[in-house]
């Protein structure tokens, strides 16, 4: 979402920001497909802001049910702030405030499923002439309060609302896992695996990183110190 949402920022200065939704739609409006390289499907590891932010992403290839290659991006970003595990918490389940660190235009809950489970819907608007995306997905929570962690987990689940005629994510696997350090602080890693839903150049994909997911944490740090 946020991916896709950045790296449409970097586009129209050059090429960049958005976790991934965004990404696709232009991928599918620029881009030509590259094969991968060795370099390209190992693990690179940076650290940001003085070290408080670790980003690990690897970007390779995957043979979708369908036998056609599409990138598969798989990223680890990690940082511990100065923010309690309740507010990470509610602002997980504050959905209409998820745009607001994934970069997208909207995002709402279209259906409760049970009482930690839910289908989510995120619309991302991207700049002419790019297509706007979409993305469905369940989310679902679990929560330790002995061990003082909570993980959302979020599943793409492109059937589960009428096609918008935009752009729709079909594989996104995205983990938000927080930890309650006792001292003040929470640990937080949002853990992603993701492709977009055609062949796209790995080396634009390449450029979104290590950039845009610490981007992302960065926000919903910001955005969690509010709740």
């Amino acid at each position: 979402m946020l991916l896709l949402k950045n790296l449409n920022d970097t586009l129209l200065k050059g090429l960049h920001d958005g976790i991934l939704k965004s990404l696709l739609g232009i991928v599918c409006a620029f881009c030509i497909v590259l094969g991968a390289s060795a370099e390209e499907a190992q693990w690179k590891t940076s650290s940001l802001d003085k070290g408080t932010i670790s980003v690990q992403y690897r970007i390779s290839e995957r043979i979708t049910d369908g036998g056609i290659k599409v990138p598969l991006i798989e990223d680890i970003t990690t940082t511990v702030a100065t923010v309690s595990l309740q507010s990470c918490i509610a602002l997980m389940m504050d959905v209409r405030r998820h745009k607001d660190f994934m970069g997208d235009y909207s995002s709402e809950v279209i259906k409760v499923i049970s009482d930690n489970a839910w289908t989510v819907y995120y619309y991302t608007k991207n700049p002419w002439p790019i297509a706007d995306s979409d993305c469905v997905a369940v989310m679902s929570f679990s929560e330790d309060a002995t061990q003082g962690t909570a993980i959302f987990k979020l599943t793409a689940a492109p059937d589960m609302m009428e096609d918008k005629h935009v752009g729709r994510m079909s594989f996104y696997n995205i983990e938000y896992s927080f930890k309650d350090l006792k001292d003040g602080t929470v640990k937080i890693t949002v853990t992603g695996r993701t492709s977009p839903p055609v062949e796209a150049p790995l080396w634009l994909i390449k450029s979104a990183f290590p950039g845009i997911p610490a981007d992302g944490i960065r926000k919903f740090v910001k955005v969690a110190k509010t709740m």
